[in-house]
């Protein structure tokens, strides 16, 4: 579950970077790549959603309650970059892209990993 969240993240940061990139009268298809970040993200809170449900531990708990946190955080920046770059402001997408969603994302993949230690230990402990 936790390699999709990833994946989402690369994906949308990926579609992100395509709309920046599509010359300011292609429209169609930067609302079709925003639709397609939307619809990703949603996946993602499907994903939360399982997580949120079997996610029993206190250790465990607290990093999911960080992710969230986070998540919140990311999506914040990553609307705001989407939509400079609906509105063809590139370079203020661009210096979001590169500033603080690199730094928010940077964090949230390391909770991630955090998130996939803490199951490792898990497993060897019940084996």
């Amino acid at each position: 579950m936790l390699h999709g969240i990833q994946d989402i993240l690369n994906a949308n940061i990926r579609i992100l970077r395509d709309i920046i990139l599509l010359p300011e009268d292609q429209k169609q298809e930067k609302q079709n790549l925003k639709n397609i970040i939307e619809k990703t993200t949603n996946t993602a809170s499907e994903i939360y959603k399982k997580l949120d449900m079997i996610v029993s531990t206190n250790e465990g708990r607290d990093l999911f309650n960080q992710f969230i946190e986070i998540r919140k955080e990311y999506s914040t920046y990553i609307n705001k970059a989407v939509n400079y770059a609906m509105k063809d402001k590139d370079d203020q997408a661009t210096a979001l892209v590169f500033g603080e969603i690199a730094n928010v994302q940077r964090v949230y993949f390391n909770k991630l990993a955090e998130f996939t230690e803490l199951q490792k230990t898990y497993m060897d402990n019940a084996k």
